[in-house]
């Protein structure tokens, strides 16, 4: 917005299209985000609020890795699928 000369930028066609390019580019990353905090997530909250009162186990997967959870420790590393 800085470098248009126009007195209202959305009249300015570099602008525009550097607008349309930027909405474009964070569609395409928000198309490909996945959720970092999937199931399991509230499981492990409600754990460690409980103060690991209780025993725990889950698998937590992220790019391509895995890993078993017990009770704070982790038994099993690998990659998943």
């Amino acid at each position: 917005m800085e470098t248009s000369t126009a007195s209202d930028p959305t009249s300015d066609s570099k602008f525009t299209q550097a607008h349309h390019d930027l909405q474009n580019a964070l569609a395409k990353v928000a198309a490909r985000t996945k959720p970092a905090f999937g199931d399991g997530w509230g499981m492990l909250v409600m754990f460690r609020l409980a103060e690991s009162a209780s025993a725990v186990s889950l698998d937590l997967a992220w790019d391509s890795k895995s890993h078993h959870y017990e009770s704070g420790k982790i038994a099993v590393a690998g990659t998943g699928d």
